[in-house]
């Protein structure tokens, strides 16, 4: 039974979403859903006391208040068959968006305000036989990524206006033409390597779904270019999209106080420098010592966005094959913590105070 509780008038008050069922056979269908009115009322009024707050001091923590107070209302008033369905067809949502990047769909829209662009047009655009780009882009606006501007006609949403960025693109057709690949071999992973978080990262999920072994995520990248150019510039986006928001929340000025000399900042695997672009321009004024920026020696080309002007240091570094080499500062290291795990066994990562980890 899944449950939620709700404070009314100062109580807090446990309600199941969701009855427990009574078995049913698969004839009889499943069970009826009927989901209690108080309960729908009561997570209403959440919804419009969040509303009411983000009115008043609109900030993105009373936006996440409102945003889970819908999610909560959702739930609560959706069959749990529905959701079920929902939920195991996902990956043909993501298998859709993909075939409509390889077809060119998204950027043939018009993307004016308010314009929109003909079932047939779009097929002439995309050079795709009509009926199956009206499959496509029918699925693309069940899932609210297209919108429906009348009979046969689409046009863009916030959703797919984010995606007419070739970075973003190149992140979507990575998710699905690596990582997708690796989750959909993880239950044969484990039943190899072992039901155990994964740790060595020259045997890993997305290698292992490929055929490969003894071969980090890295090395296998790069010898596919087209596969590393849309993993690199889908990250680099990627990370430039959260990157404010890290910079706002987390208590830099504590970190960033230094005496003046060495080293206070280390952004390991920091790409072009998108996050240390943010931390700069909003605590550039606290930082009392050195920054560091290490990537790989490719990855650190041209197109960084950092560099001595902003008194930040490029440094190559593969963190798999090498001791870190700088002393002291707060490290970033944007991995997982079996991957830090590993490095700390192999001795390339150094025992470090978790103060030092960001």
């Amino acid at each position: 039974m899944i449950g939620i509780k709700v404070k009314l008038n100062r109580k807090l008050i446990s309600t199941p979403l969701h009855p427990t069922p009574q078995l049913h056979t698969m004839a009889s269908g499943p069970p009826p859903f009927n989901p209690s009115p108080s309960l729908l009322s009561a997570l209403t009024n959440e919804v419009s006391k969040a509303t009411a707050e983000y009115a008043t001091s609109p900030s993105p923590e009373s936006l996440q208040k409102i945003l889970y107070a819908s999610r909560t209302l959702t739930l609560a008033a959706t069959n749990p068959a529905e959701f079920f369905i929902h939920f195991v067809y996902q990956a043909h949502a993501n298998a859709a968006l993909r075939i409509a990047l390889s077809m060119n769909l998204i950027p043939s829209i018009p993307s004016e305000p308010g314009a929109s662009i003909s079932l047939s047009d779009l097929a002439v655009a995309c050079r795709a036989d009509t009926d199956f780009t009206l499959r496509i882009a029918r699925a693309l606006v069940a899932i609210d990524v297209l919108a429906q501007a009348g009979p046969l006609r689409y046009a863009h949403t916030p959703f797919s206006r984010l995606l007419l960025s070739e970075n973003l693109q190149c992140f979507a057709k990575h998710m699905w033409d690596h990582m997708v690949v690796g989750l959909s071999r993880l239950p044969s992973y484990f039943a190899t390597h072992g039901f155990k978080s994964p740790s060595d990262p020259w045997n890993t999920p997305v290698v292992f779904a490929h055929g490969e072994k003894n071969i980090t995520f890295f090395e296998w990248l790069e010898k596919d270019p087209e596969s590393a150019r849309d993993f690199n510039m889908g990250m680099g986006r990627l990370n430039a999209l959260g990157s404010r928001e890290v910079a706002d929340k987390y208590p830099w000025e504590r970190v960033l106080s230094g005496k003046g000399e060495g080293v206070v900042l280390v952004d390991v695997g920091g790409g072009k420098g998108q996050l240390l672009k943010e931390i700069i321009q909003v605590h550039g004024g606290s930082i009392r010592g050195g920054v560091v920026l290490q990537d790989l020696k490719h990855v650190l080309g041209s197109e960084t966005i950092v560099g001595e002007e902003d008194g930040v240091e490029l440094m190559p570094y593969n963190f798999l094959e090498e001791v870190q080499p700088v002393k002291g500062g707060l490290i970033m290291l944007k991995v997982s913590f079996g991957l830090i795990s590993f490095l700390r066994r192999k001795s390339v990562l150094p025992q470090i105070d978790p103060a030092r980890l960001a």
